[in-house]
């Protein structure tokens, strides 16, 4: 199998990815990986061939935002698997919503989208293990992936993203989190530095062609499937 992706298929990490959304709920760990095997099988039509570890945001003490999501580690040493997959969830609270309108409309908050590498982070440390050989994918939908972009650019958290319905990336938020695009745009449109605000006044069509030249720079973005 050499690593290849165990849950490349659509349907299965789609359904994964909604089943998250239960965590929040209080599913517990073990009920969420008795539903991840059962919907392997029923999508793949053969077991799931590796061991499972199931790490949730709600254990973590270094989250700063109302950032929710769950790390799920296979393995199969003998089959050479070793992936981790953080399903970041989308809008599901108030919190939430307001962060929406703070971070994905005004672009002044990326507090969520920094959470996911510090969650990826520490789900690595949950389950001792390194980068060597690893496949790192992240899932989400809605807000999530908005998250989980925005993280791939400010870190390169992940080797590849799934995304459905997804938010997109936000070249304000961009501004906010991301202090080298920041000089850069400043530099570009010769923006007052010690003006935050300044970048609003400039032609919407022409920051997002300057952001979306600066993602291709920073990232792969073959690497990422939207549905």
């Amino acid at each position: 199998m050499a690593n290849d992706e165990l849950l490349i298929k659509d349907e299965v990490w789609l359904r994964i990815t909604q089943l998250e959304y239960k965590m929040k709920q209080g599913m517990s760990k073990e009920a969420f990986e008795k539903e991840v095997r059962r919907i392997y099988i029923e999508e793949m039509g053969e077991e799931l061939p590796a061991d499972m570890k199931v790490y949730s945001s709600n254990e973590s003490g270094d989250l700063e935002s109302d950032y929710d999501g769950t790390a799920i580690y296979f393995e199969n040493e003998e089959k050479s698997i070793n992936q981790l997959y953080v399903i970041s969830q989308g809008s599901n609270d108030p919190g939430d919503w307001l962060y929406n309108a703070i971070g994905l409309f005004q672009g002044k908050d990326a507090s969520q989208a920094i959470d996911v590498d510090t969650f990826v982070d520490e789900a690595k440390k949950e389950f001792n293990i390194s980068d060597k050989e690893m496949l790192t994918v992240g899932l989400g939908h809605s807000l999530a992936n908005n998250n989980n972009l925005t993280a791939q650019v400010l870190n390169q958290s992940f080797n590849k993203i799934y995304g459905v319905n997804g938010a997109q990336i936000n070249a304000y938020q961009l501004y906010t989190a991301d202090e080298f695009f920041a000089r850069k745009v400043n530099n570009q449109f010769d923006l007052p530095l010690k003006d935050k605000n300044a970048i609003y006044t400039l032609p919407p069509h022409e920051l997002e062609q300057f952001a979306v030249e600066y993602i291709e720079e920073k990232i792969d973005t073959s690497s990422i499937r939207q549905l």
